[in-house]
């Protein structure tokens, strides 16, 4: 699991992490001395998605709006409080 900005958050410094198996490759590298200070002045919260997660809102994304998404994406809203409901899409 790619979850060192949730570790990092927890810890109040950076958790380096190395090598994490994910489908998201955009959270295949570790917070750096840029990032994490962004963080900590602007996010109130970090939650983790599992993978499960993330490939299901894929599925959702496609099934009903006919389009892909770098899974990343799915990792990062846009808002703070963001609810997301996944229906049986099997």
């Amino acid at each position: 699991m790619a979850d060192d900005a949730f570790q990092s958050f927890k810890a109040g410094h950076i958790v380096p992490q190395l090598a994490p198996k994910t489908i998201a490759d955009g959270l295949r590298t570790s917070l750096g001395d840029l990032t994490y200070p962004l963080i900590k002045k602007h996010v109130d919260e970090i939650v983790t998605v599992s993978e499960e997660g993330i490939i299901k809102a894929m599925r959702l994304l496609w099934q009903t709006l006919k389009i892909v998404i770098e899974p990343v994406r799915i990792s990062f809203p846009h808002t703070k409080h963001v609810e997301l409901t996944f229906m049986n899409t099997e």
